[in-house]
């Protein structure tokens, strides 16, 4: 027996049944889909073997054996492999991400595997290699040539170099606390990546030479012309600006236009004519009010697999998302779109449920050298959401260029 089945069922089951359209906050919280694992559930009780977990299990990584004569190979399917291109950036070692697929003796190597060089690389760089492998549990495999036997050599420019991690993130005056909060933790306890914290009502007099990536959580600001032609001049460059809700859309084609990516409240124009026959009681507008609400869902989300920010992942994910604010597909590059079916779990009436549909959740544009990548809703939200925590790392390893 599960002495604790009340909270197992609350917790893991993928879509809770609401009796009451009566939300204190959001409507949808399954562990599984927060953390993007695959969970099975039975509709009667399975007799199997079992062990109680009581700790997390460690996973060992390590150098299998063969001949690094060019290199190494680390996937990228796996966090492990994140973790490993952080340290051993940290370490000075020069590490590249394949921007395509590929297969070496046999071997498939996915879009965004790394690859560190041998040549040009630090003196003790197989030392090095086996520490960070035990240090994140990464899989390490040698790479005997740089000739695949199928798709991109390890020669080709489309095997980038990465430039090292370091964030600029902006916070203060008008930031939402939370968005802002669950940022600065997942860079500084999470990942230990590299960061400075500056006030947002600073931007345009900040020095951004030394940061690989701008990260600028849900806030309500007016950016104004400095700001914009600072951010611009930082892509051009090769930097990446990340941002989502609301400072995306102060920042995308109705705001300061920093990328010509439109993020709207999806509306129609049934609902403008339903204005004025809208009922007159408060009690009957409330009520009308409370149906019509997007406290907060878990839709599918359709990932393009050919742009690095889905590199890792399979070809959709599931992600959190409250109200119906979604980008314009077209306005950009829909690396992410809502599914035709999108809802998983949650309450949302069958009008909005509507308007999701093949709406963007994350989008993206190139400026200059760099990008920019514009976000729905928060992807660290409250920082539960582990599932999508490779969207984020994507976009801040992954995107920026030398």
């Amino acid at each position: 027996a599960q002495p604790l089945k009340r909270l197992a069922k609350t917790l893991l089951e993928p879509r809770t049944e609401i009796k009451e359209l009566y939300f204190y906050d959001v409507s949808a919280w399954s562990l599984p889909y927060a953390f993007g694992v695959e969970a099975y559930w039975s509709p009667r009780a399975v007799e199997v073997k079992r062990e109680a977990v009581t700790a997390a299990p460690h996973r060992a990584g390590s150098v299998e054996q063969g001949e690094a004569t060019t290199g190494y190979l680390i996937p990228w399917d796996q966090m492990s492999g994140v973790r490993a291109a952080l340290a051993l950036m940290k370490r000075g070692v020069e590490v590249r991400s394949a921007g395509k697929e590929f297969t070496l003796k046999g071997r498939a190597g996915g879009a965004g595997t790394l690859y560190v060089p041998r040549g040009g690389n630090v003196a003790n760089l197989d030392d090095v290699v086996a520490e960070v492998a035990r240090e994140t549990g990464a899989t390490v495999v040698p790479a005997p040539t740089g000739m695949t036997e199928k798709g991109i050599d390890l020669g080709s420019d489309q095997v980038r170099r990465l430039k090292s991690a370091r964030v600029a993130l902006l916070g203060g005056e008008g930031t939402s606390s939370t968005s802002f909060g669950a940022s600065r933790f997942f860079l500084e306890e999470i990942y230990a990546i590299p960061h400075s914290i500056f006030s947002i009502e600073s931007l345009g007099n900040l020095d951004l030479e030394d940061y690989s990536a701008v990260v600028i959580p849900n806030a309500y600001h007016r950016f104004d012309d400095g700001d914009v032609e600072k951010l611009r001049d930082f892509c051009r460059e090769g930097g990446v600006v990340i941002a989502w809700g609301g400072t995306a859309r102060a920042l995308g084609a109705e705001g300061a236009k920093l990328a010509r990516i439109s993020m709207r409240a999806a509306k129609d124009e049934k609902k403008k004519e339903a204005v004025a026959a809208k009922p007159k009681k408060i009690k009957d507008r409330e009520e009308e009010d409370r149906k019509a609400s997007a406290p907060g869902s878990i839709f599918r989300v359709e990932l393009d697999p050919g742009h690095p920010l889905a590199f890792g992942y399979g070809s959709e994910i599931a992600v959190f998302k409250s109200g119906t604010a979604t980008f314009d597909p077209n306005s950009g590059t829909a690396v992410g779109r809502f599914r035709d079916t999108p809802r998983l779990s949650g309450y949302l009436n069958e009008e909005n449920d509507q308007k999701m549909r093949g709406r963007g959740y994350a989008m993206a544009q190139r400026l200059g050298r760099g990008q920019v990548v514009f976000f729905a809703e928060d992807p660290n939200f409250r920082s539960a959401w582990h599932g999508l925590s490779r969207l984020l790392l994507n976009g801040i390893i992954l995107l920026p260029r030398d």
